[in-house]
This record gives structure tokens, sequence and C-alpha cells, in this order.
């Protein structure tokens, strides 16, 4: 009983924050989905810094792909759940506009720190896993009219 009566309370505490302040409680429930992404999709890495910000960088790049390649559903959400904020609309605009450049930057990133901590700890990875999410990348740069500006 004492778990749900906590995580009730903390639900009630987070849904009073985001009624106050939206912007900043969906920046924070996004570095929370971010991370619980990476931490799902890397899983048994060992405790070191450059595994920790590797599932992090993954975490945004898997969030990222969905939201940017359904931006426009999202575009309509984001206003209402930043509720006017002007700033943080434009925020989004200017990422879903240079979308493809995030993403691929991203992953550029994300391969170079996941090298460098294999280096550092190695692990066993699942490459059949890893093949897909990286073809699925290529088709989002290839089928995303903005991408060919910055490839061609």
């Amino acid at each position: 009983m004492s778990f749900l009566v906590q995580y009730l309370a903390t639900m009630l505490c987070y849904a009073l924050v985001w009624f106050f302040l939206p912007t900043c409680s969906l920046f924070f429930f996004i570095l929370i989905s971010a991370w619980h992404f990476g931490e799902t999709d890397l899983e048994k890495v060992p405790n070191t810094l450059l595994w920790r910000v590797a599932q992090f960088t993954l975490g945004l790049l898997v969030l990222g792909f969905l939201l940017f390649t359904h931006s426009a559903e999202i575009t309509p959400l984001w206003s209402r759940l930043v509720r006017g904020n002007l700033s943080a609309e434009a925020t989004w605009l200017l990422l879903v506009e240079y979308q493809a450049v995030i993403l691929l930057n991203g992953s550029l990133f994300f391969i170079l720190l996941a090298f460098f901590a294999h280096a550092q700890s190695r692990i066993s990875l699942n490459l059949y896993r890893y093949t897909r999410l990286a073809v699925i990348f290529s088709f989002l740069l290839f089928f995303t009219p903005s991408t060919r500006f910055y490839l061609i």
C-alpha cells in the first residue's frame, strides 16, 4: 500500500508542477523519456559515464525520430502543452526544420560515443538490432524532403 500512496503522491506533485510550469515539465518529461528509451535499448552496459551518455544519446535519437517523423501531428499538441510559450514553440519549429541535420549529427555522435565506451568497457552488442536502427535512420534521411537539401 505504501508504494501506491507514494506513486500517487508523486503523480499529484508532477501534475501540479505541469499545471504551473508546463514548459519546464514538458522538458523534464522529454529528458525522462529519452533516458528510458536509451536505457531500454542499450541494456546491460557497464556503469561508466561514457555508456550512460551513450544510453541517453540513443534515447534522444529514438525519441527525436519518433517526434520528427510525426511532426505534423506533434506540432499542434506541442503548442497546447506549452500554452503559448512563444520561445518553446519557435524552438520546436526550428528543431523540425533541421530534423535531418539533428538526427544525422546525433547518430554520428552516438556512434563515436559507443565506439569509445566500447573501447573502455567492452560489451556484447546485438548487431542485428542496431543494424535495423541504422536502416530506419537511413530511410529517414532519404525520404525526408528537407534532408535532400543537406545531402546534395
